[in-house]
């Protein structure tokens, strides 16, 4: 079974400089560095939509990035 997931509501997310997005894990305090691909994912999770979805929407969205299902 396919549950979708949720991205937590606390997550603080902002652009970094040298390009990317800087997510701020104020639980944890620790910060994660993602590209337009992971920040599409993060995007992605509204706990509605199935992962199969996410990967869809990410290969039409970035083409050219040879993504699969396992990544």
């Amino acid at each position: 079974m396919d549950l979708p997931w949720q991205k937590r509501a606390d997550l603080r997310v902002t652009r970094h400089d040298g390009g990317g997005w800087v997510v701020k894990d104020p639980v944890r305090l620790e910060y994660a560095l993602l590209d337009e691909v992971e920040y599409s994912v993060l995007q992605s999770l509204d706990g509605r939509t199935s992962t199969a979805a996410v990967v869809d929407r990410l290969l039409r969205q970035f083409p050219g990035r040879g993504l699969t299902a396992e990544d």
